[in-house]
């Protein structure tokens, strides 16, 4: 992989938070989700779905870095119902993206684990939270004020927004 001067997706917002709009997000967040798609294709897990392990090409757009967690998933598993050791699976990704999602389009950082075998949530931290269980939405931040979300959110209820 060459060298990409933009550095990572999390420090571009970070340093350019004012000049960058809603349509390069939606951009952003639409090349994400094809590269993690193509990683699911080829039977990889990637865990670590962040946008620190995301980097920016001269065009401002994505390539994914940074596999250290990532998991294969042999021939003979169903790669949809599969469930590592470290509870690495389809849904742990698709969770992880979603806390992609909300950095992309609210600015602000959140993510979540789930690792049934703790004894109670370790839900202190407001960027970082370590759930039981799957956590229902009251415990997942509030995304009523992210414009574009909303509409999203609707489309995957199978609702028009």
């Amino acid at each position: 992989m060459p060298y990409l001067r933009q550095g990572s997706l999390s420090g571009y917002m970070r340093a350019h938070s004012d000049s960058v709009d809603n349509i390069r997000r939606l951009q952003w967040l639409q090349e994400a989700a094809h590269i993690i798609r193509r990683v699911h294709e080829r039977r990889v897990l990637v865990a670590d779905i962040a946008t620190r392990n995301f980097l920016l090409e001269e065009n401002l757009s994505l390539q994914m870095c940074d596999f250290t967690e990532s998991v294969i998933v042999s021939n003979d598993e169903d790669m949809a119902n599969f469930v590592s050791e470290d509870f690495i699976s389809v849904k742990f990704d698709i969770a992880r993206f979603g806390s992609m999602m909300y950095e992309v389009t609210s600015g602000s950082r959140y993510e979540f684990y789930v690792l049934p075998e703790m004894e109670t949530d370790l839900d202190d931290d407001p960027e970082s939270k370590t759930f039981k269980a799957w956590p229902t939405a009251e415990k997942l931040p509030n995304t009523n004020s992210v414009k574009f979300v909303t509409p999203w959110i609707m489309l995957i209820k199978g609702q028009r927004p």
